[in-house]
């Protein structure tokens, strides 16, 4: 059990879940040598299927409900964590916040007894990160970015007035509910501010004030600042964001609260408009989107989404680059220069935006792919090599990318070699002596 005190200032989780096909290949070399496939986003009351884990599967394996060794209705305790990652890929239709961040998923409460969870807290999604068990730990191949994820929840942590919320703050509904110290015109109105009010506006101050002229920041600081707020005073944030923003920015405040209702309406509008919308193509879409932030934000929609736009045509040129004749080689000095050309040399490096992301995409280009099938392990190898070292990996990163290679290769093997030997068994046999024979 771990009850709302007691246990620690605040308990939380990360679900992670993730389709069979894009699984760690250590965890699909398992699967494929001893048949396991764990499955669970299915209620019941206790172990019901007898895999030792709260809840039931839902008799699908290959629908995300799992991350290759745990269902989703077995991996929370405490209150569920979402992880979003940066601009791009946030949401969608794209994304202001320029940092990975972690925010408490609000529709499934408090998981504190682990082998009973709610029917809501074992069949929901909400806040499902699309990795595996192995990924978070850093053993790739991933698409994660693990030092973006870590630094979001050290962000988490340590965010002004309790961006994590105690567990004595969210087990006392009298104080969760309670409205704000101050008066609506702001302070000096002639009652006191709350002094967590205070401490959010030196906060915001020291992070923002070099940059508050800049309306990507302008969004950053709005989305964040609401986010918390909300929690701190459901019934009165409006009041406590202006007397916030009154205190850290004073020449700045009225613009922005105005700045934050354009954003507002724009959220809005996508979920009650564009949402509903049909188009003849994706084309159309993105027009449509980019009419209205542009009747919203005027010219400051391009620095506000200017991520997304870089992104889109790094992905265009991308494209362009895979339909293209040349060897691997040709092609692979090509994407380092349009990464350079998009990101600048902060992309490149152990340490650099996304690199094993951006690598993963390189290599799963078709043009790519089908050039790499054509050659031998040694050529594999020295093409990856080269690659990654052109990407900014050092020696010692590069030799354990090629650790990695080499046991995915074996893996992929044993999973070859027991496909084999099973699809043989099971044309010579059949039931209860097949299962016996491939067992």
């Amino acid at each position: 059990n771990y009850p709302s005190q007691g246990v620690a200032g605040y308990v939380g989780s990360i679900v992670t879940g993730q389709d069979n096909l894009n699984l760690q290949p250590v965890l699909g070399a398992l699967h494929a040598a001893i048949g396991y496939n764990a499955d669970g986003d299915g209620y019941c009351v206790g172990d019901c299927n007898n895999d030792g884990a709260a809840g039931q599967g839902d008799g699908t394996t290959y629908d995300g409900d799992d991350d290759g060794l745990v269902g989703i209705n077995s991996q929370q305790m405490g209150y569920r964590l979402k992880y979003t990652k940066d601009d791009w890929t946030c949401r969608w239709y794209g994304c202001w916040d320029p940092l990975d961040r972690i925010t408490q998923v609000s529709s499934t409460g408090y998981v504190s007894d682990l082998n009973n969870p709610s029917s809501t807290q074992m069949t929901s999604h909400d806040g499902k990160m699309g990795q595996d068990h192995l990924d978070v730990i850093s053993l790739g191949p991933d698409t994660l970015d693990e030092e973006e994820l870590y630094a979001g929840l050290f962000d988490f942590i340590h965010q002004p007035a309790g961006g994590a919320p105690s567990q004595a703050t969210v087990a006392s509904p009298a104080h969760s509910d309670a409205s704000p110290s101050v008066d609506t015109a702001g302070p000096g109105a002639g009652e006191s501010i709350d002094p967590r009010l205070i401490q959010i506006a030196d906060a915001l101050r020291s992070k923002h004030a070099a940059h508050i002229h800049r309306a990507d920041r302008q969004i950053q600081l709005l989305n964040h600042l609401m986010a918390l707020l909300q929690e701190m005073y459901p019934q009165g944030w409006r009041e406590a964001m202006l007397t916030v923003l009154q205190l850290a920015f004073p020449e700045w405040a009225d613009r922005l609260m105005a700045r934050l209702q354009d954003w507002l309406d724009y959220q809005r509008w996508l979920e009650d408009v564009f949402s509903t919308m049909t188009f003849t193509d994706a084309e159309q879409r993105y027009q449509t989107l980019w009419d209205k932030r542009l009747a919203l934000f005027g010219d400051d929609a391009r620095v506000i989404w200017a991520a997304e736009l870089r992104q889109r045509a790094f992905a265009e040129a991308v494209q362009t680059l895979d339909q293209q004749p040349g060897d691997v080689t040709s092609k692979a000095e090509r994407y380092v220069e349009l990464i350079r050309e998009t990101w600048g040399d902060t992309a490149f490096g152990n340490h650099g935006r996304n690199t094993t992301q951006l690598m993963g995409d390189f290599v799963k280009l078709e043009s790519v792919q089908a050039q790499l099938r054509q050659m031998d392990p040694g050529q594999q190898q020295t093409v990856l090599n080269q690659f990654r070292r052109d990407m900014g990996l050092d020696d010692e990163a590069i030799d354990r990318w090629q650790s990695l290679d080499e046991e995915r290769r074996e893996h992929r093997a044993i999973g070859e070699t027991y496909m084999s030997s099973r699809a043989a068994i099971l044309e010579q046999m059949d039931g209860q002596a097949a299962e016996q024979a491939i067992h």
